[in-house]
């Protein structure tokens, strides 16, 4: 490359002499365009091998998903001082599918049967033991297995939440995924009434004591739970 660059000179010059004195211009025209042209060619065949700047491929999401590239994936690009690019490394965001669960959770409770009445909860609570007992109650059986398994859905998804965990160790620690909900229906979303209290029974230990309550609609009670768990209790 070099070396054509100095005999075009070379010949240019003498092109640019033989004008100025009308001696053999026609001879030094054909050697200056005889030495041009390879210049030229090499000069236009380095510039098409020359990588061309363009984008990054992994600054453009999802267009390789099966190599990890996401739609929560990020790549920043730096540009140096001295004109080079470097890559920041790639940040992938976890997602948190809670907030989906709970409003899942939250309609299958509300497509549940509500005919001739809602499904209701029942409770007995001993003082003595300090233990609730539940059971759910509707004419129809089959809406009855639906409710429980449901209430098992959502007393698993509340162990979850950092914040129910942290604000309720006690009903957290239920080991029973359908009592730990039944009880935190009743006590934090406060819905649920006694009915009868000071109910004594005898026991071979003695005397116990307890009350009883009901919850009357208990789907409807747990849609204002998921709506609580949505918020952050």
């Amino acid at each position: 490359m070099q070396g054509f660059g100095v005999t075009s000179v070379v010949t240019f010059a003498a092109l640019v002499a033989a004008v100025i004195t009308h001696t053999a211009v026609k001879e030094a025209a054909i050697a200056f365009v005889s030495t041009a042209i390879p210049t030229l060619i090499a000069i236009v065949i380095v510039s098409s091998r020359t990588p061309k700047d363009r984008e990054s491929g992994r600054n453009k999401p999802n267009q390789f998903p099966e190599r990890g590239d996401h739609h929560l994936s990020r790549a920043q690009s730096r540009t140096n001082p001295d004109g080079s690019i470097t890559f920041e490394a790639t940040v992938a965001r976890q997602i948190d599918r809670r907030p989906q669960l709970w409003e899942a959770l939250a309609n299958k409770f509300r497509n549940l049967v509500d005919q001739p009445i809602p499904i209701w909860g029942e409770w007995i609570y001993t003082f003595e033991t300090g233990r609730y007992e539940w059971w759910v109650r509707h004419s129809s059986e089959n809406a009855v297995k639906l409710c429980i398994e449901l209430c098992k859905e959502a007393g698993r998804l509340l162990l979850a939440e950092p914040s129910f965990r942290q604000r309720f160790p006690a009903i957290a620690a239920i080991t029973d995924d359908g009592d730990r909900w039944l009880l935190a229906v009743y006590k934090v979303a406060g819905i649920g009434k006694v009915r009868a209290s000071n109910l004594q029974s005898s026991t071979s230990g003695g005397v116990s004591t307890s009350e009883g309550g009901e919850i009357k609609d208990l789907p409807g009670a747990s849609q204002v739970l998921c709506q609580m768990a949505l918020n952050g209790f």
